[in-house]
């Protein structure tokens, strides 16, 4: 296992993009900055930019994709919690694609950031 979380978007009848539903957070480590600097070369807008949220959680930035959908960034400071951040987004996309109609296909695949 390599360390680092994958994921997928799906598309389908059922889903619609919105800024109001669900965020889902994706791990910028080690450097946000250099992931929100490609947002809007990649057609999204970035909504808040990075922000401080304390010196022991780290930073966080939100941005609209391409197809409306607000998606939040977050990066650590301190290594010590890497880990505790890797499980955590695990977690996250095993609950999120547990639940997912069977017909849900999947368009396009997160590249690592």
């Amino acid at each position: 296992m390599s360390g680092k979380a994958n994921g997928g978007i799906v598309e389908s009848q059922m889903h619609k993009p919105s800024v109001d539903g669900a965020i889902v957070y994706l791990n910028a480590n080690p450097n946000i900055q250099s992931v929100i600097d490609r947002v809007e070369k990649a057609g999204g807008k970035v909504v808040m930019p990075k922000t401080q949220i304390s010196p022991e959680i780290g930073y966080m930035a939100f941005f609209t994709d391409t197809e409306g959908n607000k998606v939040g960034l977050h990066a650590q400071i301190n290594s010590k919690c890497k880990a505790q951040g890797f499980a955590l987004l695990h977690l996250l996309f095993k609950i999120v694609f547990s639940r997912l109609p069977p017909d849900a296909c999947p368009y396009w695949l997160i590249p690592r950031l």
